[in-house]
C-alpha cells in the first residue's frame, strides 16, 4: 500500500493494482487527466494491471512491480520519472527501459527508485542529488546509485533516499535530515552519494518522509530522527533544538514489525497487528479522533482487524487489514480516503475503503 499527497494505491490479495483519490495527472491509468479526472472517491482497477502485481508506489506518478520483475509506470513525466526515455506524461502504464528482476519500487515526488539484485537504480529528477550518482543531472532512464550493494530495502522522499543493507546498516543520499556524521549549520545534510547514517546498527526496517525518518531495530525497537515540530519523532519538542539530528529511541513502542513516515506523523505496526500512530494530526491523519491536536506519543489506533501494511502520507493514512480489506483516515481531498464520499472533508478515525 502506498499513499501519495491526495491519492492512494494498493495491491489486492489477487495481485490487482487499484488506486483512488487524485487522478489529475493520470494516476488512475484510465486514459483521463485534468480537473475532470481529479476526484476518484473509490478504488479504480488499473487497466492492464488486473493481476500479477507484487508491489506499487504512488504519488504524482505511479510505478508497479510485476511478478516477473518488470517495472511499469504512469502519470506525470516532466523530469523523466516514468523511466521510458521520454518526458511525456502517460495515461497508461509504460515499461521502464532496461530494468528487470525488480522486487521493490518507490516513487517520491518526481524521482523513482527500484531494488533489483541487491542494487538500487533510479531515474527522474536529480536537483538535490537524489539519484545518488554524484551529480545533479536528471535522467529519463534508470541509472545505478553509486557504491551500493546487498541492499534489502529502499525508501525515499522528495529530495533524498535511503537504503537498508543486509548487514543492518542504513545509507542515505540527497538533501535533508539524512542523519549523517557532519550536518550543516542548519542541522541538515547534503550528499550526492550514499553515506552511512550515524548511530544505527542491526536495522531490519526503514521509512523516510520529507523531514524525518525511522528505523526498526532487530528486537523490535524503533529509532527516529529529523524535524520534530509536530512531535513526529515521538520525543518531547526542544525549542532550542527543533530537529533531532541523529537517531533516538522512540519510547512507548516495542515489537515493531513495520513503520511508515508521513509528512508530519508516524505510524508503526506492533506484533499481532496492533497499530500505533503519533505526530501532526491537523486532518485526523493520526486516527485517534482528537483532531486537530498533535499526538505527542505513540497511541493505539482502533481498526476493525489487525494491520498488515501501513502507509502514512501527507494528510491521510491507510492500512491493509488481516483477512482482506483496507481502511483510511485523515484528509479526504479528491476522495483520498476511498470511501466513495467526496463531501466529507476528513475522517478523524479509520473508515473502510469501498470496493477493496
Amino acid at each position: 500500500m502506498s499513499t501519495g499527497v491526495y491519492s492512494t494505491c494498493a495491491v489486492t490479495d489477487t495481485g490487482a493494482a487499484k488506486c483512488w483519490g487524485d487522478g489529475a495527472l493520470g494516476q488512475m491509468a484510465n486514459n483521463t487527466s485534468g480537473e475532470g479526472a481529479r476526484n476518484n472517491a473509490q478504488p479504480v482497477l488499473i487497466a492492464g494491471r488486473e493481476a500479477g502485481v507484487q508491489a506499487i508506489s504512488s504519488g504524482r506518478h505511479v510505478c508497479a512491480v510485476t511478478n516477473g520483475g518488470a517495472v511499469k509506470c504512469w502519470g506525470e513525466n516532466a523530469q523523466g520519472q516514468l523511466g521510458n526515455n521520454s518526458m511525456v506524461d502517460s495515461l497508461a502504464p509504460v515499461d521502464v527501459v532496461g530494468l528487470g528482476g525488480a522486487v521493490a519500487v518507490v516513487v517520491a515526488d518526481s524521482t523513482s527508485y527500484a531494488l533489483a539484485g541487491g542494487a538500487v537504480t533510479c531515474w527522474g529528477y536529480n536537483g538535490a542529488g537524489q539519484l545518488g550518482n554524484n551529480s545533479t543531472v536528471d535522467s529519463a532512464v534508470p541509472i545505478d546509485v553509486a557504491g551500493l550493494s546487498s541492499v534489502v530495502a529502499i525508501t525515499a522522499a522528495a529530495s533524498h533516499a535511503c537504503a537498508l543493507t543486509s548487514v543492518g546498516k542504513v545509507k542515505c543520499w540527497g538533501y535533508g535530515m539524512l542523519g549523517l556524521d557532519a550536518p550543516t549549520s542548519r542541522g541538515d545534510f547534503s550528499s550526492l552519494v550514499p553515506a552511512e547514517v550515524k548511530g544505527l546498527d542491526s536495522v531490519i526496517g526503514l521509512s523516510t518522509g520529507p523531514t524525518h525518518s525511522c528505523a526498526i531495530l532487530q528486537g523490535g525497537g524503533l529509532k527516529c530522527w529529523g524535524q520534530n515540530e509536530h512531535l513526529q519523532i515521538g520525543v518531547p519538542y526542544d525549542v532550542n533544538h527543533p530537529a533531532v539530528i541523529w537517531p533516538v529511541d522512540v519510547p512507548g513502542v516495542s515489537q515493531v514489525v513495520a513503520v511508515s513516515v508521513g509528512t508530519t506523523h508516524t505510524c508503526a505496526i506492533i506484533a499481532g497487528g496492533v497499530l500505533k500512530c503519533w505526530g501532526g494530526n491537523n486532518m485526523g491523519q493520526v486516527g485517534n479522533g482528537t483532531m486537530p491536536s498533535t499526538v505527542s506519543s505513540p497511541t493505539q489506533i482502533h481498526l476493525s482487524a489487525g494491520a498488515i501494511s501501513i502507509s502514512a502520507g501527507f494528510e491521510h493514512t491507510c492500512a491493509l487489514l488481516s483477512g482482506g480489506g483496507a481502511a483510511c483516515w485523515g484528509g479526504n481531498a479528491d476522495g483520498a480516503a476511498g470511501t466513495g464520499d467526496l463531501l466529507t472533508f476528513n475522517y478523524p478515525v479509520p473508515v473502510a475503503v469501498t470496493g477493496f
